[in-house]
């Protein structure tokens, strides 16, 4: 036991730095030797505490195994046995192998998690390079993407996102900029809809991060199929306004496609729920002593 807790806590100096606190490695390494130790501790409290850990084992099973798992079954048979006080042997066995069995569970649930937290910062980044390298592309050859529109309702007979004549360098950081803007519309609504959860990794910010990078491209891809005529006679474009006004709409659109990711994230954290005492990490180990 002391063995596995110095493990643990070598394993949380170590989580300091960017690269580490992202990947995740060394916090589940650290919960893994404190419920390693957990485990071993069972092996020497009383009939009476355990009895009192048949509880919090009972609902660790609960959430992380099957109905039908026999361990489960086995455990729910004999509950009424553990909780009288007569614990027998077999007993305590049968309680540390569910609790080992929803342990093992716990950590492929929060598997899931970390790995889906860490694709979604990926194409955050992945975004917003591919955003940035667009508005370079603009900023220094702003006639290779032209934006602006014909309008014979304006003086000079155009109609660009930064306000010019022709074609200009801030074209596309306006687009995008705007398609932000709508972004991060759709990302307050979604903070709001996020309920608490326990569980680590943050895998509710990095869906809410990606929608903003992810308005910013679906604003220009907008943008560039209404000036190549694709939907022009349904969004006729008159004054600078209405061209940016798209581009929010276009920005806040990306909802249909980041909803999705929000389904995922929501259903991993849903696996996990709410973690009980005794699946944080040292609980029962405290609750025992």
């Amino acid at each position: 036991m002391e063995k596995h807790l110095l493990l643990a806590e070598d394993a949380a100096e170590r989580r300091r730095g960017p690269l580490r606190m992202i990947s995740g490695a060394s916090l589940e390494q650290a919960w893994s030797n404190v419920r390693a130790a957990d485990l071993l501790l069972l092996n020497l409290v009383s009939d009476a505490e355990l009895a009192g850990w048949s509880n919090e084992v009972f609902a660790m099973a609960e959430r992380h195994l099957r109905p039908e798992d026999s361990r489960r079954v086995e455990l729910t048979k004999r509950m009424g046995h553990i909780k009288s006080g007569r614990v027998e042997s077999y007993d305590r066995a049968l309680l540390i192998w569910v609790m080992d069995a929803s342990y093992d569970a716990l950590d492929a649930e929060l598997a899931r998690v970390r790995n889906l937290r860490n694709v979604l910062w990926i194409a955050f980044l992945c975004f917003l390079v591919w955003d940035a390298g667009i508005v370079i592309l603009g900023w220094f050859w702003p006639e290779v993407i032209d934006l602006c529109f014909r309008s014979p309702s304006t003086p000079d007979g155009k109609i660009c996102p930064a306000g010019n004549v022709g074609p200009s360098s801030k074209d596309i950081f306006a687009v995008e900029i705007a398609g932000l803007i709508g972004a991060a519309l759709t990302v307050i609504v979604a903070l709001r809809r996020i309920q608490g959860t326990r569980a680590p990794f943050g895998l509710p910010l990095a869906a809410a991060a990606l929608k903003l990078p992810t308005g910013a491209l679906t604003a220009f891809l907008g943008v560039v199929l209404i000036h190549g005529g694709f939907v022009r006679e349904l969004i006729p474009i008159d004054n600078r306004g209405q061209l940016l006004a798209w581009a929010v709409i276009f920005g806040a659109a990306q909802h249909l496609v980041t909803r999705i990711v929000d389904a995922h994230a929501e259903e991993a954290l849903a696996d996990i729920g709410n973690l009980t005492e005794a699946e944080r990490p040292g609980a029962a180990r405290r609750e025992a002593s």
